[in-house]
């Protein structure tokens, strides 16, 4: 940019003779001072009236708004992420577990649609598998979501009943809410409740 101005020096008319390094500071004071006004509770040029900056009182209200809706985002993307993650482990645990090949022919099945859906087509809201009353909201049109809804809904009564199987041989009761889980580590952040104490 410096070499730029520099170059244009005669046609714009440019007065007095900066030097590289003069000309180089000023291009960085703007740059740090657009940055600056993109801060938080910052003023910004105002979205409608171009011609004013924000007031302080709009530049917080514009703050809490955008904390609000990154607060939102990263919920469902969370959400999303522990809904594919626990029904990807039920599923390989009923593939395991199940007896008959009609049942691991069906649970594969099942891991490929999963597979298929990935993150993106996992409801970012609570089921009434998992909090009853509270209905399912997608942004699909409902013909096309019901079947998978259904085999979805199936998968995670058939996931909390192995564990709850599984809980009980191992004398812990099983938790039906979902757990966080370490990425890294893999461990769980909510213990088991171990019954039959003494």
């Amino acid at each position: 940019m410096t070499s730029i101005v520099l170059a244009n020096r005669a046609n714009q008319r440019s007065e007095g003779s900066l030097s590289t390094e003069g000309i180089h500071a000023i291009i960085w004071g703007y740059i740090s001072q657009a940055r600056d006004s993109w801060s938080k509770r910052k003023p910004r040029v105002h979205e409608e009236e171009r011609d004013r900056f924000e007031t302080v009182a709009e530049a917080a209200t514009r703050a809490q708004i955008d904390q609000v809706k990154r607060y939102k985002s990263v919920r469902k993307a969370n959400r999303k992420h522990t809904k594919l993650d626990k029904r990807e482990r039920g599923v390989k645990k009923l593939i395991l577990h199940s007896s008959r090949p009609e049942d691991q022919k069906r649970w594969r099945r099942v891991e490929a649609v999963l597979g298929d859906l990935g993150e993106h087509g996992q409801s970012s809201d609570d089921t009434d598998v998992e909090v009853e009353g509270s209905a399912l909201v997608t942004t699909e049109p409902y013909g096309c979501r019901r079947f998978l809804s259904r085999i979805l809904a199936d998968l995670d009564d058939n996931i909390n009943e192995l564990q709850s199987k599984i809980a009980a041989q191992h004398g812990k009761k099983h938790l039906a809410h979902p757990t966080q889980t370490c990425r890294q580590t893999e461990q769980k952040t909510q213990p088991k409740a171990i019954i039959r104490l003494p």
